[in-house]
């Protein structure tokens, strides 16, 4: 209130008391005419009051407390709502085609999971404060027992050779687990003391990486971790997984033109003499595909400015690891039948966007805020995201292939199993966010990928035919991370000006003055509104992704009956994909902090690739993410050989029922 309103407001008031004054005389002689002769006025209680005050007008004072009524505004009108106004401070881009966009991971093959964003806001400013625990735990678990036994002749395969064998998934499991940069064994946190631990945690194992270096991979620490990354490359445009896909849904398999039997034949009607019979062998079996889909919008709390008593501690971490095995053997050696190149790749991205309301102002000429709003958290602020997705698939199938006199097409894999969650949490801004205890911040994304593709053909009698086309390989294992970060971070020390607010904030909004609110960090503001939070800030983003699969099938080819005629197997093609993706929203943002800065990132990539169809005893690493450290790993690997999995065996496919056979949950 300027100082004219204020004398304004005295006048009125000491009109007021004045009025009241003789009214009030005027009333009480009416009242003692009415009591008679037995009035007195000792009898009455007597209230006593020494009020002073100036009456010389003074400047404003914030420590003059006063609670307004609260008024709620309603809309007036009856007819259509006004329109919307565009956004006073621009959200990113992702939020700004008005012709709507899909977000992250928009390549998969589910056009029914597709969430459209259009238009663009800007979330709204208030006194009131966010809700102060805000968590949501999704746990995801597809798991496929899928073991196809097909004999096209009787004893083809005997009882005790039918079994389904987990030394293969066993043996991927451990290479796995070497690759992983430090135990990612993490739990949902029950508390906030938990969620603080675990980041704490996170920042050990991470500066412990220069210490003591990774047993296997590619890491990249700190600013170095900013770009996006192929197996532990940066490069300057990420792959398209959208392309990759098309690319093998449109590649159709060669067609087979059936040819006349030379032994087969059978008797027409009559005068029409012999007619040939058609025979030929199409099988395919494996195709499968399994997919875990994650995209999370964070914009819970947001503002351009913050104050943190305490300590801050924000870290970055994304870890993908990937074992693809394809060992194929027929008749006892390695396969010399065509092979389709597999592909096995790590692709991560950690990106900042600016997002400044003022960019291109002058700063100078913008007004400095003259008041302000004041929200109060008594407690800690706590936005937890843990999502956990897991698809186990288990495809050995057992068959028996012979001549059967006519043409036979025969498919036992094709299964498909997705995880997806698309998740958006909104919330509200503020000018400035008071922390008076610590910030503990990550954005966690952790990927694993295992597939196993090792297929055993057996053809007799001994003598080999000379067609048998045999297609394996063209396996595709993809893990796809993203952290974007829109709104950019500057971490600074506490300066004596934003101490002297702080301070004033903790003690009560009494008293903050006016100087107090002239930094001229808060110019063009207006009226700055204040989040004051009396606990610690703790924001934790995880999510975690594992594939499990095995395509292990068993083919034996029996000629005895004569041969097959055109003939087509095809064993592998099958798609292993986790793509996870973090949005974190907001302003840029200036932070000053009174306590220690603790700010890092790592981006760490390792993969195993076996696929030149060798005998057992070679090893193949995929190309830069090759390590020394892992080659010890060979004589382990070797058939016969026992391993400890008493961790490993954890990961091995469950078939239990549950009640939620989508296992979804929406938040």
């Amino acid at each position: 209130m300027d100082i004219r309103s204020e004398e304004i407001a005295h006048f009125i008031g000491l009109f007021a008391t004045a009025e009241e004054e003789g009214r009030a005389r005027s009333s009480f002689e009416s009242f003692r005419e009415g009591l008679g002769a037995n009035f007195s006025e000792t009898d009455l209680p007597l209230f006593q009051a020494d009020v002073q005050d100036s009456f010389l007008l003074t400047l404003y004072r914030p420590n003059v407390e006063y609670t307004p009524p609260e008024f709620f505004l309603r809309s007036a009108w009856t007819g259509p709502g006004p329109e919307a106004e565009p956004p006073i401070v621009p959200m990113p881009d992702v939020w700004q085609n008005f012709g709507g966009i899909v977000l992250a991971a928009d390549a998969l093959p589910f056009p029914f999971y597709r969430l459209t964003v259009s238009g663009s806001f800007k979330m709204k400013y208030s006194v009131e404060p966010p809700a102060d625990q805000v968590a949501v735990v999704i746990l995801q678990n597809a798991s496929l027992l899928d073991v196809d036994i097909v004999m096209f002749g009787e004893g083809m395969f005997s009882v005790g050779e039918i079994v389904v064998n987990f030394e293969g998934l066993e043996r991927a499991i451990a290479i796995a687990e070497t690759l992983q940069p430090f135990d990612m064994e993490f739990d949902p946190p029950q508390n906030e003391a938990a969620i603080a631990a675990m980041i704490e945690e996170l920042t050990m194992l991470v500066d412990a990486i220069d210490a003591n270096g990774t047993s296997s991979g590619s890491s990249i620490r700190g600013e170095d971790a900013s770009g996006i990354f192929v197996d532990g490359l940066e490069v300057t445009e990420r792959p398209d997984l959208a392309q990759r896909l098309a690319e093998r849904d449109l590649t159709e398999p060669e067609t087979i033109a059936a040819e006349p039997s030379t032994f087969a034949k059978g008797q027409s009607t009559a005068g029409e003499g012999v007619v040939d019979v058609i025979s030929s062998f199409e099988m395919e079996s494996g195709d499968n595909r399994l997919t875990n889909e994650v995209v999370l919008y964070d914009a819970m709390l947001s503002g351009p400015n913050m104050y943190v008593g305490g300590n801050y501690t924000g870290v970055d971490i994304i870890v993908q690891t990937y074992v693809l095995s394809d060992r194929d053997v027929v008749d006892g050696v390695s396969s010399m039948a065509e092979r389709i190149e597999n592909e096995a790749v790590n692709v991560a991205e950690r990106l900042f966007f600016s997002n400044d309301p003022f960019a291109g102002l002058d700063m100078a000429s913008l007004a400095l805020p003259v008041n302000f709003t004041l929200a109060t958290l008594e407690g800690n602020f706590l936005n937890l995201q843990w999502i956990e997705q897991t698809s186990r698939l288990v495809d050995d199938d057992w068959i028996g292939a012979t001549r059967t006199g006519a043409a036979t097409y025969l498919q036992t894999g094709g299964n498909g199993l997705a995880n997806s969650v698309r998740l958006i949490e909104l919330g509200k801004s503020f000018d400035l966010i008071v922390v008076l205890g610590d910030v503990w911040k990550a954005n966690v994304i952790s990927q694993t990928n295992i597939l196993v593709d090792e297929d055993h053909v057996t053809r007799f009698p001994a003598q080999k035919p000379e067609k048998l086309a045999l297609e394996q390989g063209d396996n595709l294992v993809w893990n796809e991370a993203s952290i974007k970060h829109f709104g950019e971070t500057t971490l600074h020390q506490m300066t004596g000006e934003s101490s002297a607010l702080f301070d004033a904030l903790r003690d009560g909004p009494g008293a903050v003055t006016l100087d107090m609110l002239q930094n001229s960090i808060f110019a063009g503001l207006g009226s700055l509104d204040i989040l004051l939070i009396k606990g610690d800030y703790l924001e934790l983003d995880y999510i975690e992704q594992t594939i499990i699969a095995s395509d292990s099938d068993h083919l034996r080819i029996d000629e005895n009956n004569g041969p097959l005629g055109e003939n087509s197997f095809e064993t592998g093609g099958n798609t292993a994909i986790n793509v996870a993706s973090i949005l974190r929203s907001g302003f840029d943002q200036h932070v000053e902090v009174a306590g220690s800065v603790y700010s890092d990132a790592l981006i760490h990539q390792a993969g195993f690739l076996d696929d030149l169809g060798s005998v057992p005893t070679d090893l193949a690493l995929a190309g830069d993410l090759a390590s020394e450290a892992v080659l010890f790993l060979a004589d382990d690997m070797l058939p016969g050989q026992t391993h400890d999995m008493h961790t490993a065996q954890t990961m091995l496919p469950s078939f239990q029922s549950t009640d939620d056979v989508l296992q979804t949950m929406l938040a």
